[in-house]
């Protein structure tokens, strides 16, 4: 999840060819769980669910498929700290509220997915997901993203009018973490805030292991990953 938010952060800051100051990148951190779900392409996702906020980790919003909880519990936390998470105290440190609801969130987007794939292991998935449903690995063969280190990406320049448009090439720049940036991805804030997004990480992770262990067979599995992966 971290890794994630940092390329998010550093791909906008390549397009925008704007200053990744420590203040800045830290700011667009915390602010990655306050983004309204409208960003989801699905139309009536859009409709039901466009002020709802990513308190417990802005993937894990951005894939439910379920209203927060109406209950009591959840509008006396939402009146206490407008979140799923709250300060503990005045200096530091945070904690995660509504654990079971962020817990059953979680629960919820892998019952609502047929499957879900995990980037960081994205061949590991492929071939599963080629195994599952009986296609060849040619189907599944992919071209390297443009969202790349040195890659270029098109983007609309506003010329003179809104209408007058024209497109200019940047490039995208590395993403680091300086000692400031790492201090607080390291935070007792940083953590809470998407606790949901990390429970959804590992939750993934152990069912693709699961699928691939119990499902497919590991010798089977082993066998198709490397033909396909002499293939790319």
């Amino acid at each position: 999840p971290t890794q994630r938010a940092l390329s998010q952060i550093f791909f906008q800051v390549s397009l925008r060819r704007q200053r990744p100051s420590d203040g800045y990148v830290i700011s667009k951190l915390k602010n990655l769980t306050q983004v309204s779900s409208n960003n989801n392409n699905n139309k009536m996702h859009q409709k039901r669910y466009q002020k709802v906020k990513h308190d417990s980790g802005y993937q894990l919003g951005y894939l439910t498929m379920d209203d927060p909880p109406p209950s009591p519990m959840w509008q006396q936390q939402q009146e206490q700290s407008s979140s799923f998470w709250s300060k503990r105290n005045k200096k530091t440190e945070y904690q995660v509220v509504n654990l079971k609801q962020i817990q059953q969130r979680v629960m919820n987007v892998l019952k609502d997915y047929d499957f879900l794939i995990v980037v960081e292991r994205l061949h590991e998935s492929l071939v599963a997901m080629q195994l599952i449903l009986g296609i060849q690995p040619t189907d599944i063969l992919y071209a390297a993203g443009s969202k790349e280190t040195g890659k270029y990406v098109p983007v609309r320049i506003s010329a003179v009018s809104s209408t007058n448009k024209r497109k200019e090439c940047r490039t995208l720049k590395p993403k680091f973490v300086s000692h400031s940036v790492n201090q607080y991805l390291y935070s007792s804030e940083w953590m809470a805030q998407n606790y949901g997004d990390y429970l959804l990480y590992l939750a993934a992770n152990q069912s693709l292991d699961d699928t691939i262990d119990h499902v497919i067979g590991r010798d089977r599995f082993d066998k198709a990953l490397q033909t396909y992966q002499s293939l790319l």
